[in-house]
């Protein structure tokens, strides 16, 4: 599962019940804000991590993530929908 959210907002507290719940069925949430109940990965324009804050914070900052165009990512999305 794949959970994109631009801004939880008061939603926050129940999606972070929802993803802990469901974590042991990989149930992970992508979000694009800072995330007060885990990891938040600063990421720059051109997908350098530029910072990672959280308990369970992986050593990556520096490493680079790929980045897709709106219509590239959406059809690599689909695809991979489709496959499962």
């Amino acid at each position: 599962w794949l959970f994109a959210f631009v801004s939880p907002g008061a939603a926050a507290e129940r999606l972070h019940r929802i993803i802990q719940g469901g974590a042991e069925d990989l149930i992970l949430g992508v979000l694009l804000e800072e995330w007060p109940y885990g990891i938040t990965c600063t990421v720059d324009a051109n997908g350098l991590i530029a910072d990672l804050d959280g308990r369970s914070a992986p050593a990556w900052v520096g490493r680079r993530l790929s980045i897709y165009p709106r219509a590239l990512a959406a059809d690599r999305l689909k695809t991979l929908g489709a496959s499962v």
